[in-house]
């Protein structure tokens, strides 16, 4: 009396996919006693996972959802039915790609608050946060953790900084974008908040103090 096919093993059996990645299981190993037979799916249909019936091969496509999957599987003969094995397959939310500024670098006032443009990135259906990964960067430097947007303030020394920034959502982090702050001295700005007055003559007097920024150098006032 033929006997059914006994030690069905998958190895591994578990996989871990991105979503939108198509994949494979390996090869089982099953003792068919003697004969041949095929290869079966028994836990419940999940649309894109299917099993090749003479290799036991277990395959999934690029519209699996996100999710853990129980995959039991059995081999039958003539003879019947063997136990079923089990394989688990993980589909993970993917990470954040394409993060980019545009433009990478900004040559800047010193001493004048600013910011950069948003920068674009493809969250690959879930979103998530930015944030600043380098660290040794002024206080003033800061990043919106929801638009990205990378802020400089008035207390940020004059110099070159190189600034690097990542995408995460639950599947992880982006590759980093890198954004080059530039600042730069530049030409004073100087004026008087009230440009004219009148007095009478004998009479002492002064203007307002004038309002005066420096770009991060220093210099002198004079009369022309």
């Amino acid at each position: 009396m033929p006997l059914p096919p006994d030690n069905l093993v998958y190895n591994p059996d578990n996989y871990t996919t991105t979503f939108g990645t198509p994949g494979a299981s390996n090869t089982p190993t099953v003792n068919w006693n003697s004969q041949t037979g095929t290869f079966a799916i028994i836990s419940t249909p999940v649309a894109g996972i299917t099993i090749d019936p003479v290799t036991g091969i277990i395959s999934w496509n690029n519209a699996v959802p996100i999710g853990i999957y129980k995959i039991a599987v059995t081999a039958t003969n003539t003879g019947g039915t063997s136990a079923s094995d089990t394989v688990t397959l993980t589909v993970k939310q993917p990470a954040p790609t394409n993060l980019i500024y545009t433009p990478s670098s900004r040559n800047a006032i010193c001493n004048t608050a600013d910011s950069s443009t948003v920068p674009g990135v493809n969250w690959n259906g879930e979103t998530g946060t930015f944030s600043i990964t380098n660290t040794g960067l002024p206080a003033g430097i800061t990043i919106n953790a929801t638009t990205g947007v990378i802020s400089w303030s008035t207390a940020v020394p004059l110099g070159t900084y190189i600034i690097n920034v990542v995408a995460q959502n639950s599947g992880g982090n982006s590759t980093p974008a890198t954004f080059t702050l530039t600042l730069n001295t530049a030409k004073a700005d100087f004026s008087y908040s009230q440009p004219s007055y009148s007095g009478t003559y004998g009479t002492a007097g002064a203007v307002n103090a004038a309002v005066l920024n420096w770009h991060c150098n220093t210099g002198t006032i004079a009369i022309a």
